[in-house]
């Protein structure tokens, strides 16, 4: 009986914070939040060997694990596909379009049994939705329900392979006590929906609601219980949505996807196989980068006009200040050039730059103005220089060397890569050391 007593340790867990104390209160003293805390015991129960699974490398192939979608930009940024067992969370704005990507995910999962649960939406409203957005699929089920008890009962019923519930904030227990949404109700039903797909390694995606502070509604908690958070939230092009990862435990969360939202739902594949092609005048240059964490061509444009009024302009956008006028010094430096009697515009498209990488593309697009010469070779321009004027070496992402092999451009000038880039030819790369090398 001692030894229970000592094996056994109650305390209180705020389900908004998870901070733990000893005795219960009515207000977390971390987090502030009223009727937070939950009492649980915690016992260092003995475990059995069979509880315990020796892991093999070679006991599970990766495809075994994963359902693959008919999207590879989407597979890709899943991690190489949905996994099993796994429950996702989505969260985002009301009306950015949580359920229609939810719709969009079924249709590219057309060999799969589907069941969608919804608690928010009747089976006419769905139906409506999935007629507007083309849905083709043949194995879907509709359920319109929030009672956990009966969801559990259509999980038996059906036996999909992949479960939709929207939203997870909808559901409720059997505990006629307990509210809708509150910390409570949903903490118990997560509960209940992780040990389910865990249990029978079906692959689960809830969406969930949004505070007024753009964070997800109910306890912090959550987050911690599911394997995977993503983000759908509104792009810069009007009709753009971008889904983005706060926690993957299969994945990497510094990917994003972007969808154009049509008519008929979203467009993930308007741009996987889409050549960009670019026209250019005098000063005007492109430089590839990730710009918060996504892929971009920059455009970098530059005006140099004689002044002999004495006094000169130095203007920049997009870029520091302080960046700008020192490339200028290296230029006059080591390109044997005086820009005293010249005025000097640039302007960098979409970003406000901190990446160093931009200095080739910069450096090159005020040489090409000053010069009055075309960026004729169709090229791209990518690498840091330092105060000697020298060119460092650059490490070409996967992600970037897969947009660079899809533009119409002859060439990437940079000097020497730190990695090999598969994609893109060796023939296409044009090395430069020292930026004296310009123009001649």
């Amino acid at each position: 009986m001692n030894n229970e007593k000592k094996n056994k340790r109650n305390v209180y867990i705020c389900q908004v914070c998870e901070h733990e104390v000893a005795k219960w209160t009515g207000k977390c003293s971390s987090c502030e939040q009223w009727n937070s805390l939950i009492h649980k015991s915690e016992y260092h129960n003995k475990i059995t060997k069979d509880d315990i699974a020796l892991y093999c490398a070679k006991s599970h192939k990766e495809s075994e694990l994963r359902y693959l979608t008919t999207s590879h930009k989407m597979n890709k940024f899943l991690g190489g596909g949905i996994v099993k067992g796994s429950l996702y969370l989505l969260t985002g704005e009301p009306g950015v379009g949580k359920s229609t990507f939810m719709l969009s995910l079924i249709d590219w999962l057309p060999d799969k049994k589907v069941l969608y649960i919804s608690g928010e939406e009747t089976k006419d409203q769905i139906s409506s939705r999935i007629k507007r957005c083309s849905i083709k699929h043949e194995n879907l089920y509709i359920y319109h329900e929030t009672n956990w008890r009966n969801i559990e009962n259509a999980f038996r019923k059906v036996q999909p392979d992949f479960i939709i519930i929207d939203s997870i904030q909808t559901l409720r227990s059997s505990d006629e006590n307990n509210r809708t949404g509150s910390i409570t109700e949903l903490k118990d039903c997560s509960d209940k929906l992780i040990e389910y797909v865990k249990k029978e390694n079906i692959p689960c995606m809830a969406t969930g609601h949004v505070n007024k502070e753009g964070t997800l509604a109910g306890p912090k908690l959550l987050e911690h219980m599911v394997d995977v958070v993503f983000k759908l939230q509104r792009g810069e092009e009007r009709d753009n949505i971008v889904l983005s990862a706060i926690k993957n435990r299969h994945g990497n969360v510094s990917d994003e996807v972007e969808f154009s939202m049509t008519e008929n739902g979203l467009d993930i594949s308007s741009d996987e196989h889409k050549d960009i092609e670019y026209t250019f005048s005098h000063g005007e240059v492109l430089c590839p980068l990730m710009v918060k964490n996504k892929v971009e061509i920059v455009e970098v444009k530059s005006l140099v006009i004689e002044n002999f009024s004495g006094n000169i302009k130095r203007i920049a956008e997009g870029i520091e200040h302080k960046r700008f006028m020192l490339l200028i010094a290296i230029i006059e430096k080591y390109c044997d050039i005086s820009f005293r009697n010249y005025d000097i515009y640039l302007s960098v498209d979409k970003l406000k730059s901190r990446s160093n990488k931009l200095d080739l593309a910069v450096i090159s697009s005020i040489l090409s103005s000053y010069y009055k010469k075309n960026n004729e070779e169709l090229a791209l321009f990518c690498g840091e220089v330092d105060l000697s004027g020298k060119v460092k070496k650059i490490k070409i992402e996967s992600e970037l060397e897969n947009k660079i092999k899809n533009i119409f451009m002859n060439k990437l000038i940079c000097n020497s890569l730190e990695n090999d880039m598969n994609e893109v030819p060796r023939e296409r790369i044009t090395r430069i050391e020292q930026i004296a090398e310009f123009f001649k």
